[in-house]
């Protein structure tokens, strides 16, 4: 079924909504209430957009060196 359970989980001494659906595999994930999601701009407005074809490059090759198979026995 495509569905979701939704639940409250004390953690640390407060009480949050978690969401728990058959992708998970036993972790659920933390719902937040507007008031607790914070803009990005906060925290993104002052990384400068570089858009030089070198560090494409590198980044690219980055990630091409990063890149691998999800093995999930070694977890």
């Amino acid at each position: 079924m495509d569905m979701v359970a939704i639940g409250r989980v004390v953690l640390t001494s407060r009480e949050h909504i978690i969401a728990l659906s058959r992708w998970t595999t036993g972790d659920g994930d933390l719902l937040r209430y507007p008031y607790e999601v914070r803009d990005e701009k906060e925290y993104f407005d002052e990384i400068q957009d570089v858009k030089s074809p070198r560090t494409a490059r590198l980044g690219e090759a980055y990630r091409h060196q990063k890149t691998a198979e999800f093995e999930p026995e070694k977890f």
